[in-house]
């Protein structure tokens, strides 16, 4: 008895509020998320100057510093891929000019959309933790392998996203979600595939197939199609379409774009910038001067041997400085 009445009672002991205790879960689950983001881009932040690839990553990027100038896709020059990554350049050129900036920004911003749309669809089936590891795999291995902006992880990011809108809102309560969300699914299909035709085509067949299979098959599957033909046919609007699938499937191929030479060359005649050629192009400096003057500037000691022959072009161009 008098054991008994010298032990504390652990009846009147505070204990914390029952809605705490999820509430410090959750701060735990998302802290964790958001160090597997920060060390994916920490990483990347080191490798990506390292990585990057002048044959592959520049023509890219150089598609999206004509945008950013105003050039027309497809139109003032040649490009076999879809349109949407030369616009994700230009966007971010938009925000940061062109400078390395912009490139990361690009790249970390879309490695951070890709690990966390990965955690939500993971998050649906499986607890915190074990959520955790394919979240962990994607921050390794989703941008590690080019360390840089690149179409085949922007399309594969269109495909996650579709997944999570499409989640989130099933199982659907009513027809008109299901429609919502199979047409949110559709656009994010056309986005992909206009970012690389192969994987947006897979991207659009497996979102089709999952479609069909789920809850109010009808009503999504009908969204689909919907949102894929509003996306496709602003697309076409929006850009030279029919010069974009001549680019992009006629003549995609070596031996096409041979035998297609002078029609894929044709921008060259009416582009303002001559690219390659001496022409007008801006100045760091401020205002309009002709790549052979700036040539000229950086390397006077050249001058003798290469500034008269192509400042008598430039004048044969009509382009002066």
């Amino acid at each position: 008895q008098r054991q008994a009445m010298n032990t504390p009672s652990l009846a009147g002991a505070p204990t914390a509020p029952a809605a705490a205790v999820p509430a410090l879960a959750w701060r735990r689950e998302w802290l964790a998320l958001l160090g597997v983001i920060l060390a994916s881009s920490a990483w990347l932040w080191v490798v990506a100057p390292q990585r990057f690839n002048l044959f592959d990553h520049a023509s890219f990027m150089d598609a999206g510093y004509r945008v950013w100038l105003g050039q027309v896709l497809y139109r003032d020059f040649s490009y076999n891929a879809g349109p949407v990554q030369p616009y994700l350049h230009a966007l971010s050129f938009s925000l940061f000019g062109f400078t390395k900036w912009a490139v990361l920004s690009h790249l970390l911003t879309a490695n951070a959309l890709g690990i966390l749309a990965t955690y939500l669809i993971a998050r649906r089936g499986l607890p915190a933790r074990w959520a955790l590891v394919p979240t962990a795999l994607t921050g390794v291995l989703f941008h590690t392998i080019n360390a840089q902006p690149w179409y085949d992880q922007n399309a594969m990011l269109f495909l996650l996203l579709a997944i999570v809108l499409v989640e989130s809102l099933s199982p659907f309560a009513t027809p008109r979600l299901a429609q919502m969300a199979g047409a949110g699914a559709g656009i994010l299909a056309v986005l992909a595939l206009m970012t690389k035709a192969n994987l947006g085509g897979a991207t659009g067949l497996t979102l089709a197939a999952w479609l069909l299979v789920g809850p109010r098959p009808r009503e999504a599957f009908l969204g689909y199609c919907a949102g894929c033909a509003l996306a496709g046919i602003a697309t076409l609007v929006l850009i030279d379409g029919a010069e974009m699938v001549y680019q992009t499937i006629l003549a995609y191929g070596p031996q096409s774009r041979l035998r297609n030479l002078p029609r894929l060359w044709h921008p060259l005649a009416r582009l303002p910038h001559r690219p390659y050629l001496p022409g007008r192009c801006p100045d760091p400096a401020g205002g309009q001067a002709s790549l052979v003057e700036r040539a000229a500037r950086s390397d006077p000691a050249r001058r003798s041997l290469v500034y008269w022959p192509l400042r008598r072009l430039d004048r044969l161009d009509g382009h002066h400085g």
